[in-house]
């Protein structure tokens, strides 16, 4: 591919979700990025405005015709930061849950792309052995507080789709076929929402295959003390208080049992999608994964 090229396709993907990039971004999502310099990159890109195959307007690139996009953008940002907003203000009441070690925003809230009636997509990573005990948890958590998406009404709601051991990081084995752009992209754009022990710098030390196809991508993340969800006083009592009771036999136990519990609705549900050979629903003892509507493939 020429950079002309691997601009267009950066750019293609991210029309897909109304979404303009900024030169650094541009730089940092490029696909197939090769080791050109900064300034190398700034001087080519600009290059390509010039000769119409792409377009840019207040700081941001898009493609011919799509200049729209900016103002879209511009309103994104209010949505984002209430959606935000929530998902903080649910992640202190999540957080006293034991052997959840951290919690990761997804999708076009990731994104920096979300629309008014979306949900709060969420990527949750646990202890081994430990998952379908925080599940429980958390479902019992969000149910209460009438917080789960429902037929008809998924704006602002909470969806805690995808559940990982931290045993095994690597989602490659996920892939929906070589290059999966939609896995990349998401993997590149994971937002730690709680995170008190650094699990994204595993993530990402996990998942260094991306680097083949977006050689920046992955990049060390550091939230701002306004956006941290901090793990301390009380609760950081009550939580470490709860996993030494939950280790061993006792922890076991209570896994069994919370897997049960919730094994007929999840098999009602999802147990077909399991069974086929693709990686929308995914049920093991290293990952729950949710995603009856998996658009990677289109």
């Amino acid at each position: 591919m020429t950079f002309g090229d691997r601009i267009r396709a950066t750019l293609a993907y991210f029309d897909i979700f109304d979404q303009p990039l900024t030169g650094v971004e541009l730089y940092r999502l490029l696909w197939t990025g090769e080791a050109e310099t900064r300034t190398a990159f700034f001087l080519s890109l600009e290059r390509e405005v010039a000769s119409g195959s792409i377009e840019s307007a207040a700081g941001y690139y898009f493609l011919p015709n799509r200049g729209s996009l900016v103002r879209v953008r511009a309103r994104s940002v209010r949505i984002l930061e209430k959606k935000m907003k929530i998902a903080e203000r649910t992640m202190k009441r999540l957080r006293l849950i034991p052997f959840l070690e951290a919690v990761m925003v997804t999708n076009t809230i990731a994104l920096g792309a979300p629309r008014p009636g979306s949900d709060i997509d969420l990527c949750l990573i646990t202890r081994p052995g430990r998952l379908w005990t925080v599940r429980l948890l958390l479902i019992l958590i969000l149910d209460l507080r009438r917080q789960r998406p429902t037929p008809g009404r998924t704006a602002d709601k909470i969806c805690p789709c995808f559940f990982i051991a931290d045993d095994r990081l690597s989602l490659e084995r996920v892939a929906d076929e070589t290059p999966d752009i939609y896995l990349l992209y998401w993997l590149c754009h994971l937002t730690p929402l709680y995170d008190p022990r650094g699990v994204l710098d595993r993530v990402q030390a996990a998942n260094q295959w991306v680097g083949e196809f977006v050689p920046r991508g992955l990049r060390p993340y550091r939230r701002s003390t306004r956006r941290r969800v901090a793990d301390a006083g009380w609760r950081k009592f009550a939580r470490r208080v709860c996993e030494r009771v939950g280790r061993g036999a006792v922890g076991d136990a209570v896994e069994t049992l919370a897997r049960r519990l919730q094994a007929a609705r999840v098999s009602r549900t999802y147990g077909s999608l399991a069974a086929l050979p693709d990686t929308r629903v995914v049920l093991d003892e290293h990952m729950l994964k949710f995603h009856k509507n998996d658009r990677r493939v289109f």
